[in-house]
């Protein structure tokens, strides 16, 4: 299969303004160096980053989104020294909704980041004063808001439907996680769960400090 591959290697790189990279089924790479250093491309089309080098950020801000979902496959890797996704934007990888079958498997989510991986989430509290306004806005900025996921379908709340099971059909990719420092502030989303049918990946997090 011919799946597409987009790689933004630089020194920072930012998006934001609700600016996105969709690549179905393919892959995405994400980083760069703040210093002199040599990235290698590796005989898999995946790229290695020098050590020992100072690498630069990777920011997603205003609703920006990376989203590799589709019928299987679909990875994102990134290097980085801190990412931080904020603003409701989010990594998305994993079965797309109307899509997969019972062999389909997602791919992964890769993240190493020398420094930190950051998630910033927003709860409006301002709603209402009830509990299950409350309820309804913690809801609504888990499946919206700020976070990483490597879902099996999405949610009824982004579906806006009753429904229980979304109709997607596969087995969700992992999210792998190596930095010095995560922080998850607010409502912040690293999530591998089922929506339709098939198993969820798993979460590893290496980190000397959540």
């Amino acid at each position: 299969d011919n799946l597409a591959t987009i790689s933004l290697i630089g020194g920072n790189i930012v998006l934001e303004n609700a600016g996105g990279i969709t690549a179905s089924g393919g892959t995405v790479e994400l980083g760069g160096l703040n210093d002199a250093g040599k990235i290698i491309l590796n005989s898999d089309g995946g790229l290695v980053f020098p050590e020992g080098v100072e690498r630069g950020n990777v920011t997603l801000a205003e609703q920006s989104r990376v989203n590799v979902t589709g019928d299987g496959d679909g990875t994102i890797e990134i290097n980085a020294k801190n990412l931080e996704i904020t603003q409701q934007s989010e990594l998305y990888a994993g079965i797309a909704e109307d899509s997969g079958s019972q062999t389909s498997v997602a791919g992964n989510i890769n993240i190493d980041a020398t420094d930190s991986v950051s998630i910033i989430g927003e709860l409006d509290v301002s709603t209402g004063d009830s509990f299950e306004e409350l309820i309804e806005a913690f809801t609504f900025s888990r499946d919206y808001g700020a976070g990483i996921r490597n879902n099996v379908g999405i949610s009824s709340v982004r579906r806006n439907s009753d429904a229980n099971r979304s109709n997607s059909i596969g087995n969700g990719g992992d999210i792998n996680i190596t930095t010095r420092t995560l922080k998850l502030l607010d409502v912040a989303a690293i999530d591998t769960s089922v929506f339709g049918r098939g198993n969820g990946g798993d979460i590893n997090i290496n980190a000397d400090r959540v």
